[in-house]
């Protein structure tokens, strides 16, 4: 994924020969509208990029492209001269002004040039401190969006990062260099989000996607001729720009990306939130008469919570190999805070037996591991055990 997108704005920033057939559809600039339409339908969305390319060329090709989300109703019907003056500062969020007596705090959004963007908020900030050379330019997620999507920092990583439902951990918003070259310190930076949790975040604030784009298309090979009227153009994917051109060449827009879920499909997106009638529950041997070796295949919602299922004890190995991700304690399995098993025993047969209850809350992926392992009974559990489950007497059996 990283090395696709960051191929692909390659390709964009690279000058063509004048005399490739390429040139001139090149200076036309479709190729970086077609990418954005397209990125726009991607797993993961380019909110961020700064590129330009090497500047030992002396062609200073760049690209500038910054997101913002803003309340859907301020762009449902699209204002394009508005739009298109947008003037957004990305390294300056907040801003202090005094007038007479009063001194107010505000977003820099609401000085921006385009009155449709100024109710938006910033999903992430440059930052810099001068003189220090760690913290030259360094990126910030907006804490809502943070703790609302349960995102954390790994630099080691370059990423901000969750854990999924079966405790693995999960790239979220993703930090992509375009390597340096030549004399140029860096070429640029991208930072892409996930788009199933951008999304989600956007429906739970009523906002859409608006990215804010400048490509610049500079060659060597004679002087810029711009023209003073730019042509204003639109599709049907809500990008909406100006564009020149001429030996040189620019597009300067916005594109809307609309949000399309539901508050509630939101919540399940960000939470994994499932009620009982959508939880997947496989089928395991049971034993409903251990002394008529009576045995069939059921689920929880097949029979009752005391059901048992018994499994060879290869089903544990997994979980006693990795006791960073797992917490394995002697009658309990829980996996970074995803999931758990309540409860598991070992009868006298040795083999490892749980109630289908218990399995029935697993994820559905995290079933099928255990009945692989699944197999008729070999000895009775205690009765104490049982008894402990149906009255609750106990909370270690």
């Amino acid at each position: 994924m990283e090395n696709d997108i960051r191929r692909k704005l390659l390709g964009l920033l690279t000058i063509p020969s004048k005399d490739s057939s390429y040139y001139d559809s090149w200076l036309k600039q479709a190729d970086f509208i077609e990418f954005l339409e397209e990125n726009a339908k991607e797993d993961h969305v380019i909110i961020y990029a700064s590129a330009g390319y090497d500047s030992v060329t002396a062609c200073p090709t760049s690209l500038f492209l910054y997101s913002i989300l803003v309340p859907e109703a301020d762009v449902s019907s699209p204002d394009v001269d508005d739009l298109l003056k947008w003037s957004i500062n990305r390294e300056t969020a907040w801003s202090m002004w005094e007038q007479g007596q009063d001194v107010q705090i505000e977003s820099s959004l609401k000085d921006n040039h385009s009155r449709s963007l100024s109710q938006g908020e910033h999903l992430l900030f440059t930052r810099s401190f001068e003189g220090v050379r760690e913290l030259n330019y360094y990126m910030e997620i907006k804490q809502k969006f943070s703790h609302i999507c349960g995102i954390h920092h790994m630099p080691e990583r370059k990423a901000w990062c969750r854990l999924d439902r079966h405790g693995n951990i999960e790239d979220v918003v993703r930090e992509v260099e375009i390597p340096s070259s030549g004399e140029c310190r860096y070429r640029g930076r991208i930072i892409l989000f996930n788009r199933d949790v951008l999304e989600a975040y956007a429906a739970l604030n009523g906002m859409v996607l608006v990215r804010v784009f400048d490509f610049d298309r500079f060659c060597n090979y004679g002087n810029p001729d711009w023209k003073e009227e730019a042509k204003k153009s639109n599709n049907d994917q809500n990008i909406f720009y100006g564009e020149d051109p001429g030996n040189s060449s620019y597009t300067r827009g916005v594109q809307i990306i609309p949000t399309t879920i539901s508050k509630k499909e939101a919540v399940k997106r960000i939470y994994g939130d499932f009620n009982e009638g959508e939880r997947q529950q496989e089928k395991f041997i049971v034993a409903r008469d251990f002394e008529n070796k009576e045995r069939e295949k059921i689920s929880y919602e097949d029979g009752m919570h005391f059901e048992t299922a018994f499994f060879r004890p290869e089903v544990l190995s997994k979980y006693k190999a990795d006791l960073e991700k797992y917490d394995f304690e002697e009658n309990y399995i829980n996996c970074r805070g995803s999931w758990h098993l309540e409860f598991y025993d070992i009868n006298e047969a040795g083999q490892v037996y749980a109630f289908l209850k218990h399995l029935s809350y697993l994820p559905h992926e995290e079933q099928l591991h255990w009945k692989q392992f699944n197999e008729n009974p070999k000895a009775q559990i205690p009765r104490h055990v049982i008894k402990a489950v149906l009255y609750g007497e106990s909370s270690s059996y």
